[in-house]
């Protein structure tokens, strides 16, 4: 093999290495955000929870986009957040796109910033994102070239 092609066949296995760290990086942080996101336990409410009330529809409700955030809410009842970890998985881009993660129910700024939630007092997302350097670390170490 002659040089020229050793650095392509180089060029494309780290393009691909830092694909999927890209990947695996998003995939982390947004897994930890939906594992943080808490379920609504009203024996724990100062109010009563509005009849037919169900644990788990924030949980649900993260969506993932590439490109431009989700816009509207969902119906999604996921008190575990597998099924919402499963989407996440199915649609995080890589190297070169912007992968958002959004959740548009109008409690879920004030469960992030607001201390709505006794057992999220510090959020989802700012307590998740703090972790980033051990999250990149991890997925770094994983896709080496």
């Amino acid at each position: 093999m002659n040089f020229a092609r050793q650095v392509r066949s180089f060029a494309v296995k780290s393009e691909k290495a830092v694909d999927q760290t890209v990947r695996a990086i998003t995939f982390s942080l947004f897994r930890e955000v939906v594992q943080r996101t808490p379920v609504g336990e009203p024996s724990r409410w100062k109010s009563p929870a509005p009849a037919g009330y169900v644990g788990g529809r924030l949980k649900g409700n993260w969506q993932v986009s590439i490109g431009s955030p989700a816009v509207g809410t969902l119906e999604t009842i996921d008190a575990t957040g597998t099924a919402t970890v499963g989407k996440i998985a199915a649609g995080v881009g890589g190297l070169g796109t912007v992968t958002y993660l959004t959740n548009n129910l109008s409690y879920a700024m004030p469960i992030e910033y607001d201390g709505w939630s006794s057992i999220a007092r510090q959020g989802m997302v700012r307590v998740s994102f703090a972790r980033i350097d051990a999250i990149v670390a991890q997925a770094a170490r994983a896709n080496r070239v």
